[in-house]
């Protein structure tokens, strides 16, 4: 990890300029010049990012990773995302949390002066606090896509998230900008490497999924996937390679393909209406979670009482025979 350089952070954020009036926006970019830290690939120390400051993800990207029970769910943090080595879990369950590097990556350090320069135009705090919401909001989303009963419908729709967010549209088809193994796809997807093989296999098979040469995934447009209500959205439904809507501010079109603008709400519309798709059975996953922690709660006072029960009897035993000791 080694802090060298800095960024003017509303040149790369220009969402948090367009909070401001006009005229403010030069003075405040001067003041937003912030430290850039720069993170290796492989596991990294929570404590020691950034010394318990928040980053904002400018290029590559993050894991996070909770283990409960030997099983782990990730989650995928990339440009313009926010992360955090100070969040924890709750106490409530015992867990690891894990963070690692898939690349180089490259973040801006949220320190005191941001502090300060949030203090000054409190309208950058609230497009911090609106872009905090929507990785809650997209992190809720992957949430109910893993409770999608089908690995391929999981994969598909994860996929369409990433690119939704990140990607480019290239002539292989919508991509998703990082080389994800089928490790980490189990992971973000609640499934197990071998299951999420056989998945892959079966995309490919179809015509939906492609791996490009530079390992990256892309979603075929205009491919029915055939997973139930996961389909291709409308807005790239053309066969014209064109960029992907997204944040603009990271992805590239590959080599000479053209890049129209395609509507943005076009995409999220899509999304939402996955999201609704998917609200039954996340709120059925979360019941199940919900059982299971009773249930987990009350073997556990079942055993308490069990415990307690046998230590009186030997208590009561010594103190009849004391000899049988």
């Amino acid at each position: 990890m080694t802090t060298a350089a800095t960024v003017r952070l509303l040149d790369h954020e220009p969402d948090f300029a367009s909070a401001l009036p006009e005229e403010e926006v030069e003075v405040a970019s001067r003041a937003a010049t912030l430290p850039v830290l720069t993170l290796r690939t492989g596991a990294l120390d929570p404590g020691e990012l950034a010394a318990g400051r928040p980053l904002l993800v400018l290029d590559g990207f993050v894991a996070r990773e909770v283990v409960l029970a030997d099983r782990p769910a990730a989650q995928l943090l990339g440009p313009g995302d926010i992360v955090d080595g100070r969040a924890g879990i709750a106490d409530d369950l015992p867990c690891d949390i894990r963070w690692s590097a898939l690349g180089p990556v490259q973040a801006a350090v949220l320190n005191e002066r941001w502090i300060e320069v949030c203090r000054r135009w409190p309208a950058l705090g609230v497009a911090m606090h609106d872009r905090m919401a929507d990785q809650a909001a997209r992190a809720l989303l992957v949430a109910a896509v893993t409770a999608l009963p089908r690995v391929e419908q999981r994969v598909v729709a994860l996929l369409w998230i990433l690119a939704g967010r990140w990607g480019t549209m290239t002539p292989d088809g919508a991509t998703v900008p990082v080389s994800l193994t089928h490790d980490a796809l189990g992971r973000l997807t609640a499934a197990r490497r071998s299951t999420v093989t056989l998945a892959l296999g079966r995309l490919t098979e179809q015509g939906i999924v492609v791996r490009r040469d530079d390992g990256h995934l892309a979603l075929r447009p205009g491919s029915d996937s055939g997973l139930g209500e996961i389909r291709t959205p409308p807005a790239l439904d053309e066969r014209a390679p064109r960029t992907m809507p997204s944040r603009g501010r990271f992805a590239r079109p590959a080599g000479d393909v053209p890049a129209p603008a395609v509507s943005h709400d076009a995409l999220l519309d899509e999304l939402r209406r996955v999201r609704d798709s998917l609200g039954d059975e996340a709120a059925r996953a979360r019941r199940a979670v919900t059982a299971s922690q009773v249930a987990a709660q009350a073997n556990a006072r079942v055993l308490e009482v069990s415990r307690s029960r046998r230590e009186a009897f030997e208590a009561a035993r010594k103190a009849h025979d004391p000899e049988q000791d």
